[in-house]
């Protein structure tokens, strides 16, 4: 049935971020995922409801805006891309894992530089996501092995 989980992802993007890339964060930002016609081969393009998995929110995650936000960053780092993301919604397919596992080979983060946090409302602490390597308390922490391209196949890269 799954857990009512929260995450926040806040993160800025590769400058050569590919057009795929690009093209879907963008039609998930504007609330038209659902309308994409060319899906990447991944583990969370095929959960259920993945394309409105990251929109859900409740009085747990008081964004201010919506749910899923990705913009060009003009001002502080121009030609940056960033990615803000403050969901809350049942996890039963581990869509967020999933979705970690797909957009995090492309984020440019320093290595170790905490990127957001999961709580679900079964567990009694966040399990933090770093990027890698990140500290290897698995309980606790939750990241991507390496930044290969492996992992854009390999949807067991998250711990």
């Amino acid at each position: 049935m799954g857990t009512r989980t929260e995450l926040l992802l806040r993160v800025e993007l590769d400058e050569d971020l590919p057009d795929e890339v690009v093209v879907i964060l963008d039609a998930y930002a504007r609330d038209e995922a659902g309308s994409l016609e060319y899906l990447p081969e991944h583990a969370f393009f095929k959960t259920r409801g993945w394309d409105r998995a990251l929109w859900h929110r409740d009085f747990a995650t008081p964004t201010a805006r919506d749910s899923v936000q990705f913009w060009m960053d003009e001002i502080d780092n121009p030609d940056q891309w960033r990615l803000l993301v403050h969901c809350c919604s049942k996890n039963a397919e581990k869509a967020f894992e999933e979705f970690l596992d797909w957009i995090l080979p492309f984020v440019d983060g320093a290595p170790g530089a905490f990127l957001g946090y999961l709580l679900e409302d079964d567990r009694d602490a966040l399990r933090l996501i770093y990027a890698p390597p990140a500290p290897s308390d698995e309980s606790v922490y939750l990241t991507v092995s390496s930044f290969s391209s492996e992992s854009h196949t390999n949807s067991n890269q998250l711990r």
